[in-house]
């Protein structure tokens, strides 16, 4: 099936959030015209400024991508069928006709939200979430007091180390005993050891490849 990318919700009781909504319109009358994008209101509305009242996404969500918005015009001209496998229609970018959803990096950390906090009061850090989405994972950084984070600090966070893609280490005094919690951390993709204590040797052996 031809799917609409699902970041576009409800404006004047139009909601988007299935075939049957989009085809059906909002209290101003249907906002798709079969075979004609150029004269379907959605597609005005995606392509309008942000600054702009009729500006869709609404409630001060990012813009479609330029891509998302040629999957629309595409659907759209291809006659806005509900079945139609997107390598089927014409034009569609070899990417997108193949895309695959993002895996998360990691489970949801909203449950974990009294932990973390209780967690940067602590230990002086910040663990700063990575996107708007929850699994995408959080960032632990030091900058603003990085003397405060030591070997002690990292193994402290280990309790929610699965939840750390990225660690900011910098100047802090991590040391080859803290790298090796670290390691532990199975989704980290990055990590910065300037200046710390850590040996070259250990760090390539541990460090995300």
């Amino acid at each position: 099936m031809f799917e609409l990318p699902q970041r576009t919700k409800r404006k004047g009781k139009l909601q988007l959030d299935s075939f049957e909504n989009v085809i059906r319109g909002g209290k101003d009358g249907k906002v798709i015209k079969p075979g004609d994008p150029k004269h379907s209101e959605l597609f005005r509305r995606i392509n309008l400024s942000p600054e702009e009242k009729d500006f869709m996404p609404t409630d001060g969500k990012p813009p479609l991508t330029a891509s998302e918005i040629r999957v629309i015009e595409l659907w759209i001209a291809s006659g806005a069928s509900s079945s139609l496998p997107a390598m089927e229609v014409h034009g569609v970018p070899p990417l997108l006709a193949s895309e695959q959803p993002m895996l998360p990096l990691t489970k949801d950390y909203r449950s974990q939200l009294p932990l973390i906090t209780s967690l940067e009061h602590e230990l002086g850090v910040h663990l700063v979430p990575r996107s708007r989405n929850p699994k995408d994972g959080l960032i632990l950084r030091t900058v603003s007091a990085p003397e405060r984070c030591d070997d002690g600090a990292i193994a402290r966070l280990k309790v929610i180390g699965a939840l750390i893609v990225d660690a900011e280490l910098a100047r802090t005094k991590v040391t080859d005993a803290g790298l090796k919690t670290l390691a532990t951390f199975f989704h980290l993709r990055a990590v910065d050891l300037a200046h710390t204590g850590v040996t070259l040797r250990l760090a390539c052996r541990f460090l995300p490849a």
